[in-house]
C-alpha cells in the first residue's frame, strides 16, 4: 500500500506545481498590490515594449514563416 501511494504521488507531483501558482495568485494579488494585473496594466510603458506591443500580430506571423521555412 505504502508503495502505491508513493508512485501515485511521485506519478501526479507536477499537478500540484502547476495548480499552487494559479491557486495562490488572487492571494498574492491582494496582500501585494503592486505585484497585481491592474497595477502592471496602469503603469507607463518604455520604448521598446510600445514597440512589441503595436507590432504583435506582425512579430507572431514572422515568427510563425521563419519557423515554417527552417522546418
Amino acid at each position: 500500500f505504502t508503495l502505491h501511494v508513493y508512485l501515485t504521488h511521485v506519478r501526479f507531483m507536477y499537478l500540484f506545481f502547476l495548480l499552487v501558482p494559479i491557486v495562490l495568485a488572487a492571494e498574492i494579488a491582494q496582500q501585494y498590490p503592486s505585484l497585481s494585473l491592474t497595477k502592471w496594466a496602469t503603469d507607463r510603458r518604455d520604448g521598446l515594449e510600445r514597440f512589441f506591443a503595436e507590432r504583435f500580430y506582425q512579430i507572431c506571423g514572422v515568427a510563425g514563416v521563419l519557423l515554417l521555412v527552417a522546418t
